[in-house]
């Protein structure tokens, strides 16, 4: 039983674990490159029809079902009687593969990447930058004397705006 266990951790929780922890890094917007490319370490998006890469989103997705999948695995070998519930468990897996897999909603993009598409970014155009001007100001990365140009620029702009 505790072999079970063990290799279920490995197989079915750990990788559940490093998705989670991928799409939590992408959520915050602590790691933006990925919204660029059109694959990830060489292999292409699962779902390559969106104009918007999601994979880190799906990410998350794909590690819950990978783990409610192996808890069927381990469930029906645990309990063999119990064959509602390890089915559940795989039923309940493969749904959100699926059904997150191959459609993901925009409202539950991250602010940052609403932000950066209204930019002008999708996975074709590598021009656009990950950071808007005042995220940059915020974090301290521009050069000294940039800040004060970039808003400087833009309150010109706004005084253009309202003649």
């Amino acid at each position: 039983m505790l072999d079970t266990l063990i290799s279920f951790f490995f197989i079915g929780i750990l990788p559940a674990i490093l998705g989670w922890v991928y799409a939590w890094l992408a959520w915050s917007g602590r790691y933006r490159r990925w919204v660029r490319t059109s694959a990830i370490a060489g292999i292409p998006p699962m779902f390559s029809w969106h104009k918007r890469n999601y994979w880190p989103f799906l990410s998350a997705a794909i590690g819950t079902g990978w783990m409610l999948m192996w808890a069927f695995s381990a469930v029906d070998y645990l309990y063999p009687d119990q064959d509602v519930l390890a089915e559940t468990l795989l039923m309940v897996g493969v749904g959100i593969i699926l059904v997150l897999g191959s459609w993901w909603p925009e409202a539950w993009r991250p602010q940052w990447h609403k932000d950066w598409v209204a930019r002008g970014g999708d996975r074709n155009r590598t021009g656009t930058p990950l950071f808007s001007d005042e995220e940059l100001i915020d974090r301290g990365k521009l050069p000294h004397g940039a800040a004060e140009k970039i808003q400087r620029q833009q309150e010109r702009a706004a005084r253009k705006k309202r003649r």
